[in-house]
């Protein structure tokens, strides 16, 4: 089979995993036609599965498929029911991410809070807030999600042990959140390479790629130590995606969809890795400049776009880009010693690769998947 015909099969297995995670995600509206969301009054539920079904990567139970696939020889009834928990636990995190960062907009269209609140508008007499019902939602997304994930049919015992890891990654992401909150309390002198390192880990790392690539795969029944070599890949993908996020946004090539402003991070006070490696290789003048918005507060946009300046023209974009492509060199490396299934292996490589759009020549992996920039 040459080149181009493989690229046509992986294509066509993707194709049909999106297809499919889709399908199973509108069969979350049926949740609403019984008791008790059905309790739920139209305007309200329109938001919600408006907010669900605009749109996203999905990659989280697109992982969970594609590791799950590398070891079992066939797909179980509610496989795909199991993977679209992942995502409704994704949106449970962005309806309290978007209300702990005060954004109005998630993938083209109003944050699920301000949603609310251009419904209760209309209800002037209301005694709570479009937050106040988010929160809520953003809990229920929760308990439907985790619903869901225990309805594929495998062995309780594996279901057991990954409905384990789910939870444990849950843990990990909320305090990588409190942990990144707690973070812009203190001075940017106190920053490390190693606590943006851990943060990168906790609040990504675990729910985004550890908790799909091992629960998927614990469920099909792999071996002790191909979770193990699963785990640390993802680790280490998980850490590049999110360093990847934090140079889009100081560059300005975020995804148009995310609706996420540009220099977001600097204005929220968050000391990512490129911003790190500035505070330590920028001038007097520079330095202070920093500490103006990070120590000082100062939040006018022409300090925002001056410290945005200083980091692009420290070098610390390309520091971060060299890290990402050392993560994902390492991450692909661990990848080729799986024992998966050989085309699932490779679906996964290509598809890991086109999720961090490495630009060829900048690590062995983009140029082994032949993927260009986003």
């Amino acid at each position: 089979m040459d080149s181009t015909e493989s690229s046509s099969d992986s294509l066509r297995l993707l194709t049909d995993i999106s297809c499919r995670i889709e399908r199973e995600l509108e069969t979350f509206k049926d949740e609403f036609q019984t008791a008790p969301l059905s309790a739920i009054s139209s305007p309200f539920r329109e938001a919600i599965t408006s907010s669900i079904m605009r749109g996203g990567k999905r990659l989280r139970p697109t992982l969970f498929v594609l590791s799950y696939r590398g070891y079992a020889p066939e797909t179980v009834p509610n496989l795909y029911k199991s993977a679209v928990a992942l995502e409704l636990l994704h949106d449970f995190m962005l309806i309290h991410d978007d209300i702990v960062d005060r954004s109005q907009f998630r993938r083209s269209g109003p944050a699920l809070h301000a949603h609310f609140g251009d419904v209760l508008a209309q209800h002037p007499t209301a005694r709570f807030s479009g937050q106040d019902m988010a929160m809520i939602v953003g809990d229920l997304m929760y308990a439907v999600g985790l619903k869901r994930f225990l309805s594929v049919e495998e062995s309780p015992e594996r279901k057991l042990r990954a409905m384990e890891c789910l939870t444990t990654a849950a843990v990990f992401t909320a305090c990588g959140e409190l942990k990144e909150l707690l973070d812009t309390l203190q001075a940017r002198d106190r920053a490390t390479a190693e606590g943006i390192t851990q943060t990168c880990l906790w609040k990504t790392a675990y729910y985004s790629f550890v908790c799909p690539f091992v629960a998927g795969a614990t469920l099909a029944g792999a071996a002790e130590s191909e979770l193990s070599t699963l785990m640390r890949c993802a680790l280490l993908l998980g850490m590049a995606f999110q360093i990847r996020d934090d140079v889009l946004d100081l560059t300005g090539g975020l995804p148009t969809a995310l609706e996420e402003p540009e220099g977001n991070d600097l204005q929220e006070g968050k000391i990512t890795l490129p911003v790190w490696y500035a505070l330590q290789h920028v001038g007097p003048r520079d330095a202070a400049c920093l500490s103006a918005v990070y120590d000082g507060g100062l939040q006018t946009p022409g300090a925002l776009a001056e410290a945005q300046r200083i980091v692009r023209n420290s070098g610390g974009v390309e520091y971060a880009q060299a890290e990402i492509a050392r993560q994902v060199d390492e991450a692909h490396r661990l990848m080729e010693s799986l024992t998966m299934s050989e085309a699932y292996r490779r679906l996964l490589s290509r598809y890991v690769g086109q999720l961090m759009a490495i630009p060829e020549g900048v690590s062995a992996f983009g140029q082994t998947l032949g993927v260009g920039a986003a």
